[in-house]
């Protein structure tokens, strides 16, 4: 679906925050936008030594196909709210790191090198689920876990970019949320998102088939 104006300037305190994080020192905010928009081949170089911060309650193979139907919204720095409706994924960690796309345009044929490029108008989220600066064995993305987003480095987090066009919405200013992980296995994976920073939002479910 296309974009709706949001009548009027969004005060900040009428955006729910769900984690009150401090914002006092913010070591990956600069590599986390790189690192969401990077190449397949290179997003496993960022999440290839993941170790994820929480377990769920099944394992990765234990998990079914996800169940569930996307129904995302992205709303922008002006204050715009689309409906991301077209959804693809990679794992680029064999299990333990994730890339996930959610557009208004076709994004079927998500290329495992280059990724998804944004149409000329076109909406794109891109959500990467992995550890920066991993140490040891990556743990798996597991079925009922919780990934809070963290500044910190050898856990597992996430990172939101917001692109409309080639403009590219990556500031982790103020960020906090979670990714519930509400199914994951070789073939799919579904995601409760509600993330939230001083520049944009990304709340909803993604359903999204694995390229």
């Amino acid at each position: 679906m296309g974009p709706t104006a949001v009548a009027g300037a969004r005060a900040a305190e009428d955006l729910p925050r769900p984690v009150a994080r401090s914002p006092t020192r913010n070591p990956i905010g600069a590599a986390v936008a790189a690192c969401a928009l990077l190449t397949a081949g290179v997003a496993a170089g960022c999440g290839g030594d993941d170790e994820p911060e929480k377990k769920g309650t099944s394992s990765r193979e234990d998990a079914p196909a996800a169940a569930c139907e996307t129904d995302v919204v992205a709303t922008y720095a002006d204050g715009s709210e689309v409906d991301l409706d077209h959804t693809a994924a990679l794992d680029v960690g064999a299990g333990a790191a994730y890339t996930v796309y959610a557009a208004d345009f076709d994004v079927a044929d998500v290329s495992p090198v280059s990724g998804v490029v944004p149409e000329e108008d076109g909406h794109l989220a891109t959500l990467a689920v992995t550890t920066f600066n991993a140490e040891g064995e990556p743990e798996k993305v597991t079925q009922g876990s919780t990934i809070e987003w963290t500044e910190e480095f050898g856990v597992l987090t996430f990172s939101v970019v917001l692109n409309r066009g080639a403009t590219a919405l990556g500031s982790t200013a103020g960020a906090a949320g979670t990714v519930d992980v509400v199914a994951v296995d070789d073939e799919s994976l579904c995601l409760d998102v509600d993330y939230r920073d001083d520049e944009k939002l990304l709340v909803g479910t993604i359903a999204a088939d694995l390229s």
